[in-house]
């Protein structure tokens, strides 16, 4: 197939991307965008360092739609892998990153996804980093056993806001470097109206009949629910406390907290 278009879907994790990925499956027009080009994946073409270019330009023809149009969906830290092994090829030489982009993604197109909440990010991060349940569809009967046990705290939900907005700032920082202007959308935009923004993403791919392109909902089902309101709210109340109640007071009351919970520990 000789691909006619394609586009970059710029992403972190828990922004709302896989959501968006499903949407723009469902119009059978724009590819299967997937984070296919992860070393880790179970790509159609697999993935081979030693001819990393076929292995690129392969999996854009193979997730390709019949009208020759591929997305695919990137991480900030696995970009830089993609330009790093692109800029090894020897046919490159000297060549821009954003050169090299164009030269193995004909016509691309960016997309950047964000997510306004960082709050709900965050939170959403730290469960599926605990669970190792990225995805939930609604013909799940059953929970994902969990890999790893860690506390979910006030501090780990900051953490995971500050790697959030550092992720971003990586593709904010590359779009800026090289003049581009990608397509935004928010995840709260998203999920208010799914085919709207679906049918202008596909007018900004430039892809005929984009309005009157069918949109189907995807399985997927919202992973948020008690716990992680209670998480939230957790969060907010520890900093409002922190933030009004001196160091002195404050550390008293952790040493307290401590000591009790040694002494409870030893009985």
């Amino acid at each position: 197939m000789s691909l006619q278009k394609t586009y970059i879907i710029c992403a972190t994790q828990r922004s709302g991307s896989t959501l968006l990925c499903h949407l723009l499956a469902s119009t059978g027009k724009v590819g299967n965008p997937k984070e296919y080009l992860l070393p880790t994946y179970n790509s159609k073409v697999p993935f081979d360092e030693e001819n990393y270019l076929q292995y690129v330009r392969g999996n854009l023809e193979a997730y390709a739609s019949e009208n020759g149009v591929s997305g695919v969906k990137i991480m900030e830290n696995n970009f830089s892998e993609l330009l790093e092994r692109l800029r090894n090829c020897d046919e490159f030489g000297t060549k821009s990153n954003l050169e090299i982009l164009y030269d193995v993604f004909p016509g691309v197109q960016f997309i950047f996804m964000t997510r306004k909440n960082k709050v709900r990010q965050a939170v959403s991060l730290a469960r599926a980093e605990q669970s190792d349940r990225w995805e939930k569809h609604s013909s799940s009967t059953s929970s994902t056993a969990s890999k790893k046990k860690f506390a979910i705290t006030p501090f780990y939900i900051k953490s995971a806001i500050n790697r959030a907005i550092e992720r971003e700032e990586v593709w904010k920082k590359f779009f800026q470097e090289n003049g581009i202007v990608p397509y935004t959308i928010t995840y709260e935009e998203l999920v208010k109206a799914k085919s709207s923004h679906i049918h202008k993403i596909l007018e900004f791919l430039e892809i005929s009949n984009a309005q009157a392109t069918v949109v189907t909902s995807p399985t997927l089902k919202k992973q948020a629910d008690f716990y992680t309101e209670f998480l939230i709210i957790y969060y907010r109340v520890y900093f409002l406390l922190k933030s009004l109640v001196p160091d002195t007071l404050w550390k008293l009351a952790r040493h307290i907290k401590n000591q009790y919970f040694y002494k409870i520990s030893r009985i």
